[in-house]
C-alpha cells in the first residue's frame, strides 16, 4: 500500500482500518511501480512476531544463507531480490533517497562494510534495490535496513 505521507499507515490497515500494527507500506515519494532505483518499504517491528519483525532474523549470516531472496508479489507481477546487506542505523542515517544516481556503487560498498551479513552480489550503478526498514532497539532510535538488489 502507498499514501500522500508516511505516517498514515503507520497506524492503519490496508482497507484504511485504524490499527496499532500499521502496514507495510511503500514509500509515498517512491513511483508504485519499482521504477525507481531505490524502493523504500516500510512496516513496524512487533514484538509478536507479525509485521516486518521477521527481518530480526536477517542479522544473522546462517539464516540469510538459507533465504538469500526477498520476493515482492504485486497485482501484476512478482520480482526476485537477493539481499546484499543488513544494517543497523541511526533514524537520522540518509538511506532513503530514491534515485542514488551514479553514487549506487559506493552507497552499497559502504553499506556492505558495516553490514551485519556478509553477501558477495556485485552491483553497478544501473541496477535496482529495494530497503525494507523497520525500527530496532539495538540503537536508539535505530532503524534496521535490509538491502536487496532486483535479479
Amino acid at each position: 500500500v502507498q499514501h500522500t505521507d508516511n505516517d498514515y499507515y503507520l497506524t492503519h490497515l490496508y482497507n484504511n482500518e485504524p490499527n496499532s500494527a500499521g502496514s507495510i507500506f511503500m514509500d509515498y515519494q517512491n513511483d508504485a511501480a519499482f521504477s525507481d532505483q531505490n524502493t523504500l518499504i516500510y512496516g513496524h517491528s512487533r514484538l509478536d512476531g507479525t509485521m516486518f519483525a521477521q527481518l530480526r532474523k536477517l542479522k544473522e549470516q546462517s539464516f540469510v544463507d538459507q533465504h538469500p531472496n526477498i520476493t515482492i508479489y504485486t497485482e501484476t507481477e512478482t520480482a526476485e531480490y537477493k539481499i546484499i546487506s543488513v544494517n543497523v542505523v541511526s533514524d537520522t542515517y540518509n538511506y532513503r533517497s530514491l534515485d542514488i544516481g551514479n553514487n549506487l556503487e559506493t552507497y552499497i560498498e559502504s553499506m556492505i562494510q558495516s553490514s551485519c551479513i556478509q553477501t558477495d552480489t556485485a552491483m553497478t550503478d544501473t541496477d535496482k534495490i529495494i530497503t525494507l526498514s523497520t525500527c530496532t532497539n539495538v540503537i536508539e532510535d535505530g532503524r534496521l535496513i535490509v538491502i536487496a538488489k532486483l535479479i
